[in-house]
């Protein structure tokens, strides 16, 4: 049986998200060099040590460090690139899509902040192509990127009905999207839906 895995990365959110824990919360630019350095140390890390390597693997940062971090990865994997775990980047600014550009394997994307229905679809057309131009000003094929579109960020629940679902799905196919996220339905809240529902998205993707 085939497995796959992919690791979701984002900056993290502001308000709530960004306190519930008891941390500090971050500027817009903290957030960002925050995590720039740690998908950049954590794509270093993942990769693992040379076969031959015998003193682990060292990075310090502003944010995060390792000290001699023990990364063996199998000498048997005869791959000369290295390959690790996919990354799934969440970003929708353009120094997050860049991050995409150099590291990601996925992009997702969950709109712009503040808008629903009509002007969230424009939105999300709006980041698609400018994926399209930051990628390709790095020098990455966009069309390697695969695309992941967060259904349920623009006001209206893709799950409240089979139709409300196969129209959000066919709109993000339209503007290039390669999978979708829906959450799971829920009795009461912004998320209320009846699970049959997706029962039926099941059947018929299976």
């Amino acid at each position: 049986m085939a497995r796959r895995f992919l690791l979701g990365i984002g900056s993290g959110g502001t308000g709530f998200d960004a306190s519930v824990l008891g941390q500090l919360e971050y500027t817009p630019w903290q957030r960002h060099e925050r995590f720039d350095e740690f998908v950049t140390a954590l794509d270093l890390l993942l990769r693992g040590e040379e076969p031959d390597a015998t003193d682990g693997i060292s990075f310090a940062g502003e944010w995060f460090t390792a000290d001699h971090a023990r990364m063996v990865r199998d000498a048997d994997a005869g791959d000369p690139a290295r390959p690790r775990v996919p990354f799934l980047i969440a970003a929708n600014g353009q120094k997050g899509l860049g991050l995409v550009s150099r590291f990601g394997q996925g992009w997702l994307t969950t709109g712009r902040d503040g808008t629903a229905g009509e002007h969230w679809w424009t939105s999300v057309r709006g980041l698609t192509r400018r994926l399209v131009d930051v990628a390709s000003d790095a020098g990455r094929d966009p069309a390697a990127i695969d695309r992941y579109l967060s259904l349920d960020s623009g006001g209206t629940y893709s799950l409240q009905s089979m139709s409300a679902f196969e129209d959000a799905v066919g709109r993000a196919a339209e503007l290039g999207f390669t999978d979708v996220i829906s959450h799971w339905p829920r009795e009461r809240g912004i998320y209320a839906g009846d699970e049959s529902i997706l029962d039926t998205v099941a059947a018929v993707l299976k």
